[in-house]
């Protein structure tokens, strides 16, 4: 493997030792105005156009690199539809939505890319919520 860089999140800083092949894209929710905006519109370099207040007046999600499976990029925040088996060979469907926790992108308590092949995007917590009821 080849040394990409340093990593810092908002509560540790890591050292990155992995040769990332997949591009790094973010999308924006504007929790004030409730619409998408253009991450374009940001440097997310540190730059002093992020206020004091930017995480109170935005969140901010990343791609995880894989697409479901109509081509649909996955971003943290997404509402996804898997079909899972049980041991016994019996299918059923389940819905929850994509998180970033302890290094890797999740589906419930599991990796997402546990579940890469049957998913689909139905939705977003911001604009879809109550299909997580």
């Amino acid at each position: 493997m080849e040394y990409v860089g340093f990593v810092s999140t908002r509560h540790e800083s890591y050292t990155c030792l992995l040769n990332m092949k997949r591009e790094i894209k973010f999308r924006v929710w504007d929790l004030k105005n409730f619409f998408w905006v253009d991450p374009k519109r940001f440097r997310l370099d540190g730059s002093p156009i992020f206020t004091p207040n930017f995480y109170q007046e935005f969140e901010i999600q990343q791609y995880t690199g894989l697409k479901d499976k109509n081509g649909v990029e996955i971003y943290e925040g997404d509402i996804v539809k898997i079909k899972l088996a049980t041991p016994n060979g019996a299918t059923y469907e389940t819905i929850g939505d994509v998180t970033f926790h302890e290094g890797s992108f999740k589906l419930g308590n599991y990796p997402l890319a546990n579940y890469i092949g049957g998913e689909e995007v139905i939705g977003n917590i911001h604009e879809n919520g109550d299909l997580l009821k």
